[in-house]
């Protein structure tokens, strides 16, 4: 019933017949195009309202838990504004968990029965392991960053995943970077159709260049300063790729894009377009009483180009900014004008400038700063926004490679709450921005709860909640 369920769901994304009949485990893996289907159903689900409420909420709930957005009516005890205050409960926590282990059981189901199939063309088995190996790094990359210690499933077998405990933060790691290895000699070079077999300009299923990009991002969480510069670097000097103009970045087919997610409802673009972009005040009645918080909008250096092309203002009694990297809403019968980004090369350049300045190469991270600064400003001149010059002490550029990221990437993904945490700095931030938000801040909430069903269904999580729940 799974694979049925699957398969019902991918012919958005891929040109291939799909089966009328029930199918079983053996037949979805014994042709290409019934495996393509099983896989492509990952994109599906991340493109779909299930998907994208459950997994790229995060763009505003983790926007929420730090100091990206406020919620309009704080007092109330929806998920939104227990977010904003901090104080989630294991009982009504986001469905992050469920959602992705429940993508995780999906891939870890593809890799065992891909890598058993004798009858795939050996080239699409290869393309189709690369992206479930990829597509289980991703996942996991998530889950810790979110829940700290995470229970590490490789197999499908049910009795085992009902048991499994937590796995240290640096086993889990191990296995993404893994993966993320695997999948880099595994996928192709170029972006594939929905056969797999010819190139297409659409963005939308993994490459080569994805799993380098999560390797440069995960390398950066670990501190393999080296390794995040070099695989950075592989990324960047790669004609694949550029930086654009801001009003293209989050376009389907940007040549920033390095790996996104075509929508799959009807009639809609974007999720984050739906999310964050304000017709009229905020309301809890539409599900959108958020908008960007005065610290953000502080934050932003004077005239620096970014604020005016990626946030806009609505003016009902009080000013509401909101952000704008996406800005289509309905298609109107039209095609898709945006995908939801979540691999792009502005971030991998910000993963090798703080690199660079761990690693003391000052002068190198300076330039890689300048890139993105000069990419803001445009055509517009260095007084726009000033590129860095002069010497910096380590902490200093360190810092300036910290504020790039909080301006470049603001509500992408959970970038700014991910960074706050795996740099330290949580507290100190997170100690003032709770004056604004009326309550108080404790170190335990910077990871979120275990949902209380998930605990009583595995005993071996019984007694193991993350503390201060």
């Amino acid at each position: 019933m799974l694979l049925v369920i699957c398969l019902q769901g991918c012919k958005k994304l891929i040109e291939i017949d799909l089966p009328t009949d029930r199918i079983t485990s053996e037949s979805a893996f014994s042709a290409d195009g019934t495996a393509i289907s099983f896989v492509t159903n990952t994109y599906t689900t991340l493109g779909s309202s299930s998907g994208l409420d459950g997994f790229l909420s995060l763009s505003f709930l983790t926007g929420l838990s730090s100091d990206e957005l406020k919620v309009l009516d704080a007092q109330n005890s929806d998920i939104l504004s227990s977010t904003y205050k901090n104080k989630l409960s294991s009982m009504s926590p986001p469905e992050y968990w469920r959602t992705i282990y429940s993508m995780i059981y999906s891939v870890n189901v593809g890799i065992e029965k891909i890598s058993e199939s004798q009858s795939l063309s050996p080239q699409i088995k290869q393309y189709l392991l690369g992206e479930t190996k990829f597509a289980r790094a991703f996942f996991y990359f998530y889950l810790l960053n979110l829940y700290g210690d995470v229970p590490l499933t490789t197999t499908s077998d049910w009795r085992t995943n009902s048991s499994i405990s937590r796995s240290s933060k640096d086993e889990v790691y191990l296995q993404i970077i893994k993966d993320l290895k695997e999948a880099q000699v595994l996928l192709p070079d170029t972006y594939k159709s929905g056969d797999l077999k010819t190139n297409t300009i659409d963005r939308v299923r993994p490459t080569k260049w994805s799993a380098l990009a999560m390797l440069s991002r995960v390398y950066l969480y670990r501190g393999n300063w080296d390794l995040s510069e070099s695989v950075s670097t592989e990324v960047i000097n790669n004609p694949l790729f550029k930086l654009e103009n801001l009003n293209s970045v989050f376009l389907r087919n940007s040549q920033e894009v390095i790996w996104s997610i075509q929508p799959t409802e009807s009639g809609r673009n974007t999720s984050e377009a739906m999310k964050f972009v304000l017709t009229g005040t905020p309301s809890t009645d539409d599900y959108k009483p958020f908008f960007l918080n005065e610290d953000l909008l502080n934050a932003f250096e004077n005239n620096d180009p970014r604020k005016e092309s990626w946030i806009e203002s609505i003016s009902a009694g009080n000013i509401y900014s909101y952000p704008s990297k996406y800005k289509a809403l309905e298609t109107n019968g039209s095609a898709q004008t945006e995908y939801s980004v979540l691999l792009r090369l502005g971030e991998i350049y910000l993963n090798r400038a703080e690199s660079r300045a761990r690693l003391g190469k000052n002068q190198d991270c300076i330039n890689d700063l300048n890139t993105i600064r000069r990419r803001a400003r445009g055509s517009r001149g260095e007084t726009v926004l000033p590129d860095y010059v002069g010497s910096f002490t380590q902490e200093a550029l360190v810092s300036a490679c910290l504020k790039e990221r909080r301006i470049e990437l603001f509500s992408e993904l959970g970038h700014r709450w991910f960074d706050l945490k795996r740099t330290n700095k949580i507290d100190e931030v997170m100690n003032l921005a709770v004056i604004g938000k009326k309550t108080e801040w404790n170190n335990n909430w910077a990871l979120y709860p275990i949902p209380d069903p998930e605990l009583r269904n595995n005993s071996a999580l019984v007694g193991h909640q993350n503390p201060g729940y």
